[in-house]
């Protein structure tokens, strides 16, 4: 067995046992909170771990960054209950919501930017606004996928990165769900609260 194989099968266990830990010591003790984000660890862990093509690796890599942003958008419900219904300070989200992510072990990012602190962006027009002023949850974007770093906020006409998986960007929106957007689309989804 190479020293790459046996790498990753620990990275696989290393996920599997964060994974049970979050669920353990989480405010949350019931599991239907966690089994999406749990399974998709999961998965994505074994893809990666098992896959010897490439084609398997990306799709394993697109799997867990679907997750992250799970995770992310979990860890945002938390802030709002906490915060009054208000969104982060589109300058300083990252360090806020650190503190809700599940599990506390790492700040969410995609495994293909691995380079990074956090390979996502929040969308800067919600910044500091109310969850009521929202019209449109299920299409108003809040988290995406971009080129900054460690609190990186933008809107549509910033947003100016190739995309990581099958020609398009994992987006998470309001109302906690996710989608691959593909390029052309990017810029025409709804990036403002009203």
């Amino acid at each position: 067995m190479s020293m790459t194989v046996l790498g990753e099968i620990l990275v696989f266990i290393a996920l599997i046992w964060s994974a049970v830990l979050a669920c353990r010591k989480s405010p949350l003790k019931h599991w239907r909170y966690h089994k999406w984000p749990f399974f998709m660890t999961l998965i994505g862990g074994f893809l990666i771990v098992c896959g010897q093509s490439k084609s398997i690796r990306k799709d394993a890599m697109a799997i867990s960054c679907r997750s992250n942003l799970s995770s992310l958008n979990m860890a945002l419900v938390f802030y709002l209950e906490d915060n009054k219904n208000y969104f982060p300070p589109a300058s300083t989200w990252c360090d806020l919501l650190a503190d809700y992510i599940i599990p506390p072990l790492q700040f969410p990012t995609c495994p293909s930017q691995l380079d990074v602190k956090c390979a996502y962006g929040f969308n800067g027009n919600l910044s500091e606004i109310p969850l009521s002023r929202i019209k449109n949850p299920a299409s108003t974007v809040v988290f995406f996928e971009s080129e900054g770093d460690w609190n990186s906020y933008s809107d549509r006409h910033r947003v100016t990165m190739e995309p990581r998986h099958k020609g398009g960007f994992h987006v998470s929106f309001v109302d906690g769900s996710t989608k691959l957007v593909n390029a052309e689309n990017m810029t025409k989804l709804n990036w403002n609260p009203d």
